[in-house]
């Protein structure tokens, strides 16, 4: 993984985790002495939480479309290696003959 340039599923996935932790550390600056800054704390945590589940979810997505993109790639390149052999069984039976 680069650090300089981070794809837009790593910086999905970084900017939740990050934001979840910052805020947590926020819950520790706001005490219980603010209440409302401690519900702003707990409402961002909640939200970047329920967002986890949507990125596992686009994880999964981009997984599967490149498994079926390099599955593509496999049958391509074996239907062109069948179709060479044929090639050569046809051309190898002529000269027989």
């Amino acid at each position: 993984m680069s650090y300089c340039f981070k794809t837009d599923r790593e910086s999905k996935r970084f900017w939740t985790v990050k934001t979840i932790f910052d805020q947590e550390k926020e819950i520790i600056f706001c005490g219980q002495a603010d209440e409302d800054c401690l519900n702003g704390v707990i409402a961002t945590i909640q939200e970047k939480a329920d967002a986890v589940p949507s990125l596992i979810n686009d994880e999964i997505l981009l997984d599967r479309a490149a498994i079926e993109e390099q599955i593509g790639l496999i049958t391509a390149c074996a239907d062109a290696a069948v179709g060479q052999a044929k090639q050569l069984v046809a051309s190898y039976n002529a000269c027989i003959v």
